[in-house]
């Protein structure tokens, strides 16, 4: 495996906006915290818990008093301070802590200056009931994946949420609204079995998704790991 900040940081993007679930902030956090010595601004276009004080990194956003998150500024502001910052972290998108999602039409917000979308999912649902206790947008997952409610999550069913593709029928995947360059993360992979479960729904995504993406990587935020499959 490799050092998962030193990966991204090789990449030389400027803005990052990262979406999905099951681990954006942990990821915005370490690439900001791992930022070695540039100026980096962490903000968000939708809501996000406030991120702790770190030397040279500035928040930008409004608090909402009552759930105490951050929530976006204007975008023409981002966009006009952006250019002030060597390294611009996003989160884009939000699951209410739920590790699995479907995309409503609004979602995500990323940017049009992003220069890299990175796409985080989780694998350690699979095998699990499908239920509104695990997926955001339980119906609108259903009708992207054709899973049913109460049915084991399956390999083909991250597949098809990630890409959008369902047999004959398109929805609405994790990527539909991304900008720039785009990486296809799968997260909290803790051991071998985890690695070959990513491997095996890597191989279900469709030849045209993954002519869009620059990489599939998998690994860990906690244990700033990744392998690229």
């Amino acid at each position: 495996m490799i050092n998962l900040s030193d990966y991204f940081y090789t990449l030389e993007k400027r803005v990052i906006t990262v979406i999905g679930s099951g681990g954006k902030t942990s990821l915005i956090l370490l690439l900001a915290e791992q930022s070695r010595g540039k100026k980096v601004l962490v903000t968000t276009t939708t809501r996000m818990y406030i991120p702790k004080e770190m030397e040279g990194v500035c928040v930008a956003g409004k608090l909402n008093e009552q759930s105490g998150k951050l929530e976006s500024p204007p975008l023409n502001e981002l966009e006009e301070i952006s250019p002030r910052f060597d390294l611009v972290l996003i989160e884009g998108d939000g699951s209410r802590e739920l590790p699995l999602k479907a995309w409503a039409e609004w979602e995500p917000v990323v940017p049009s200056w992003t220069d890299l979308s990175i796409g985080i999912i989780p694998l350690w649902p699979l095998g699990m009931e499908a239920s509104g206790r695990l997926i955001h947008r339980l119906p609108l997952f259903s009708d992207l994946t054709g899973i049913r409610e109460g049915e084991a999550i399956k390999p083909e069913h991250i597949a098809a949420a990630v890409s959008g593709l369902h047999k004959e029928k398109c929805g609405k995947g994790l990527f539909a609204a991304a900008a720039g360059m785009k990486i296809l993360f799968f997260n909290q992979i803790e051991d071998e079995a985890g690695m070959h479960k990513a491997g095996e729904i890597a191989g279900l995504l469709p030849a045209e998704f993954r002519s869009g993406l620059h990489s599939i990587v998998a690994g860990s935020v906690k244990k700033n790991r990744l392998d690229i499959l």
